[in-house]
């Protein structure tokens, strides 16, 4: 039997909760259930409106946010350390706490073929994980994977 534990759970990862702002937040709480329990993806693009997806359905906010907003999501999804994060970030994404993976556009700062910095930040695409539990038990997994519908997979263990 498998379980997606994001069902029935309306919150976010720690991690999420202090870095995003309360406008988001906010829009985050007046989804619907169903929208909100199965949440995949937030993402943010300056000067377009927030999107909610999961795997069918894609929800537009109200929130809009600006080129210094997004300094600052940056900011804070980097625990106020953007350096730490600059390999990463080079290559377009940031490894969050909690299993959360950031893709991150903007402006790549080059020299030669490697790309050195990353700059003004235009869209964030927040992917929230999905933990299956209870893979475990009598015989293979591997048949209620498949109708899952799961692309890829890590499989962690005590």
């Amino acid at each position: 039997m498998i379980t997606d534990n994001r069902k029935n759970e309306a919150t976010l990862p720690q991690y999420l909760k202090k870095a995003l702002p309360q406008e988001i937040l906010s829009e985050l709480g007046e989804l619907p259930d169903c929208t909100r329990d199965s949440l995949e993806e937030i993402r943010l693009r300056v000067g377009k409106f927030a999107e909610y997806k999961t795997s069918s359905v894609s929800r537009r906010g109200k929130y809009v946010p600006t080129r210094a907003d997004m300094d600052e999501i940056l900011f804070s999804l980097c625990g106020g350390s953007v350096y730490a994060h600059g390999e990463t970030l080079c290559q377009g994404y940031i490894q969050g706490e909690e299993g959360v993976r950031v893709g991150v556009v903007g402006h790549a700062v080059r020299y030669g073929q490697s790309v050195t910095a990353l700059q003004n930040v235009t869209s964030l695409n927040i992917r929230l994980p999905l933990k299956l539990l209870r893979l475990s038990g009598v015989g293979t997994p591997y048949p209620e994977l498949a109708q899952a519908a799961v692309g890829g997979l890590l499989i962690c263990s005590p």
